[in-house]
């Protein structure tokens, strides 16, 4: 049996539901996560200040995971950095100039501020991660520099819409 060289998707998080956005995004054997973001847990469950990722999950897979693309800074697209990030070793996470503040704030809030490398694009630009040449499409949302990700390899193009908002202005 050949390798598999296809693309292929698989939520790790948030499908279906706000919070806890995380994808990761395949073609061949390599892997690009998609956001990584934290949800809240519902007002019943007592004791929890935030529902993450499956870490146990993700360490089985930190050999394929060559970077994190990051659409927008909102927590439920960022906040799992902090944990998620050690777990995956020294990929670099990409993300636009606004979006990188937010991370750069939320990373050292947890001591990880010089660990890791972090790669700033510019909405509007191509730029590779893995296996994928990237295009950051710009769309409106409730902060600055947020992106669609058209996600293009030999295997096939991918469109993550991210998150967004038609601008009636």
């Amino acid at each position: 049996m050949g390798m598999n060289t296809g693309l292929r998707i698989l939520p790790v998080g948030g499908l279906g539901r706000i919070g806890m956005n995380t994808m990761l995004v395949g073609a061949g054997d390599r892997w690009v996560m998609v956001d990584c973001g934290v949800q809240w847990p519902d007002f019943d469950v007592i004791g929890a200040e935030r529902q993450l990722p499956d870490l146990e999950f993700l360490a089985q897979w930190k050999d394929k995971v060559e970077a994190v693309v990051i659409t927008h800074g909102h927590e439920d697209h960022i906040g799992a950095l902090p944990w998620v990030w050690p777990v995956l070793g020294e990929v670099p996470v990409l993300a636009s100039d606004f979006t990188m503040e937010l991370i750069r704030h939320r990373v050292s809030e947890h001591g990880l501020g010089s660990r890791f490398e972090l790669k700033e694009y510019a909405v509007g630009t191509r730029f590779e991660a893995g296996p994928f040449e990237v295009e950051a499409l710009r769309v409106t949302h409730s902060l600055p520099d947020c992106a669609s990700l058209a996600l293009r390899s030999d295997a096939g193009t991918i469109l993550h819409t991210g998150d967004w908002k038609i601008d009636e202005d």
